[in-house]
């Protein structure tokens, strides 16, 4: 089982239940990816990073899936979306902007999650 996968799968179902519309997933430049783009209902464009981890014993939880967003991740995420918003001018909206958000997954089992949404973290 793909942890990162499953959890991208798992954020991109709760981002369309919610009302985002997802433009793109998995984006790429070079080395850089950012896991899901999307815009809300305000159509403010937003750049999602997606962290899951695999949750074995709810007793023993030593690292969350927001222990893997570290400053140095934060930044390539930066530079993702600023190569993204520099090619796609049009998806930003002057009084608006853009934002970073995070997702945090933790997996319990094939069925069972348990997930947090982050506005504008970065």
């Amino acid at each position: 089982m793909d942890i990162g996968a499953l959890g991208e799968n798992i954020a991109f179902r709760y981002l369309l239940s919610a009302g985002y519309k997802v433009i793109a997933r998995n984006y790429r430049e070079g080395f850089d990816e950012i896991d899901i783009i999307g815009i809300d209902s305000s159509n403010k464009l937003i750049f999602f990073e997606v962290k899951s981890r695999l949750i074995k014993n709810e007793h023993f939880i030593f690292f969350t899936p927001e222990d893997n967003f570290s400053f140095s991740k934060s930044r390539r995420i930066i530079r993702i979306c600023q190569k993204f918003v520099a090619k796609h001018p049009f998806f930003i909206k002057d009084d608006i902007g853009w934002q970073i958000d995070l997702i945090a997954i933790s997996l319990k089992g094939s069925y069972f999650y348990d997930l947090k949404h982050y506005k504008n973290c970065v």
